[in-house]
């Protein structure tokens, strides 16, 4: 008798497809450790946002990226019924695959809890940062490899 190589019940909790294929893994956000968020805030500019405030519109082009600090924001399309969507909350990186890849925003980011902290890291900056080789940007690299 073979056995699986995953116990049935973490098999059974994992999100699939009509299918039954494992849904593909979106770079749009990644999960960044509260110490490099933290470090993130210190380096890069950091905003307060109230609840409904766009931080950028899909089909838009990226200018940088996003790490949440506190609050949550929800990735839904422009045009999505009020609810629907993804929410993300502190410790979220947002517009990764945009800014890698150069292609436009594939979601809108609007702020769905009374205020966000949000820092912004220029496209420009991030970079620049990897190309230094400053411990930040490669802490930014190791987290989106590792996700």
């Amino acid at each position: 008798m073979s056995q699986s190589a995953t116990p049935p019940s973490s098999q059974n909790s994992r999100r699939r497809t009509r299918d039954g294929r494992a849904p593909e893994r979106s770079l749009t956000t990644v999960r960044l450790p509260s110490a490099l968020i933290r470090a993130c805030c210190r380096k890069c500019q950091q905003f307060d946002f109230p609840k409904g405030q766009h931080l950028y519109y899909e089909g838009h082009d990226s200018y940088g990226l996003f790490v949440v600090g506190a609050g949550h924001i929800r990735l839904a399309r422009d045009h999505a019924t009020p609810g629907d969507g993804t929410v993300v909350g502190p410790g979220s990186l947002l517009g990764v695959k945009e800014l890698l890849t150069g292609a436009p925003n594939a979601t809108a980011a609007i702020v769905s809890s009374d205020h966000a902290k949000v820092c912004f890291i220029d496209k420009t900056a991030f970079f620049a940062m990897i190309t230094a080789q400053e411990p930040l940007g490669h802490s930014i690299l190791r987290a989106l490899l590792r996700d």
